[in-house]
């Protein structure tokens, strides 16, 4: 902003300079429109041309139509004559010399008594602008405490997104630890389960079988082999062909019971 402002001043200077070469001849047209206006464009074209060749240097121009003679002049020597053909009377041009600076108007413009100062329309762009961005500096303004406002809204939402966020935060941290204790358990689980299908598979197995109890058979008479002994039993008990005599093969598991006492006779106890 306070770069834009000194761009704006140092600008405002340049053109004020620049405008010295052209006020005059600015003030001089709007001059002639004025008289011829008024019919008396000959003397606007004489005093254009006097106005032209005089403002060479000056530092302000100041140009009297209210009627006034040669007589009534206030600077006589100073002033240009021009004579108008039509009405005889003699208005004047007075070109004065001043000390003012540079960066003031040189054209004033005098009616009624007044002097009514003329700005050429660079300083007038200057002055359009100037109010412009006094205008865009009010709305800034407007828009600066919006958007303040706005800021405060925000910071309101954000505090309340963080609290949001670090209970969110804690949530996930407690779940992960859920997490791995419920692995844990899993692989507990998996295990256990693995130990009940083997356990399972082992009853079935021995369900599955055709077991059978063969009583009444002589400590030692087996052998070495019992399958072997087992197997000619059956085959000579039952009178088996020649064709059905692997029966050994067939034997899948066969041990001895453990042995056990004699209970002997049972006793009457009396109470």
């Amino acid at each position: 902003m306070f770069l834009y402002i000194r761009k704006l001043k140092l600008l405002n200077d340049f053109l004020s300079k620049k405008a010295n070469k052209v006020v005059a001849l600015d003030n001089s047209s709007r001059l002639m429109e004025e008289w011829r206006e008024e019919g008396t464009e000959p003397l606007a074209n004489t005093a254009m041309e006097k106005v032209g060749a005089e403002e060479r240097g000056v530092g302000t121009v100041v140009v009297d139509k209210g009627g006034m003679t040669k007589d009534q002049c206030p600077a006589p020597g100073v002033g240009l004559e021009l004579q108008d053909e039509q009405s005889g009377e003699t208005p004047f041009v007075t070109v004065q010399k001043n000390n003012s600076s540079p960066d003031q108007p040189q054209l004033l413009i005098m009616e009624d008594g007044e002097e009514i100062p003329r700005t050429s329309p660079i300083e007038a762009m200057i002055v359009k602008l100037t109010e412009e961005i006094k205008k865009g500096f009010s709305v800034s303004e407007a828009n600066q405490v919006s958007i303040r406002e706005a800021c405060k809204i925000l910071e309101i939402k954000f505090d309340l997104l963080a609290k949001r966020t670090q209970v969110l935060e804690e949530t996930v941290e407690s779940l992960k630890e859920d997490v791995v204790l419920i692995k844990q358990d899993l692989r507990q689980s998996k295990v256990s389960k693995q130990e009940l299908q083997d356990k399972l598979e082992r009853l079935e197995n021995a369900a599955r079988r055709n077991n059978l109890r063969i009583l009444n058979i002589p400590e030692g008479v087996e052998g070495d082999d019992i399958k072997l002994y087992i197997a000619s039993l059956i085959e000579n008990t039952l009178q088996l062909e020649e064709t059905d005599k692997d029966i050994a093969a067939d034997i899948q598991r066969i041990h001895r019971d453990p042995f056990r006492r004699d209970p002997g006779k049972k006793k009457l106890v009396r109470w």
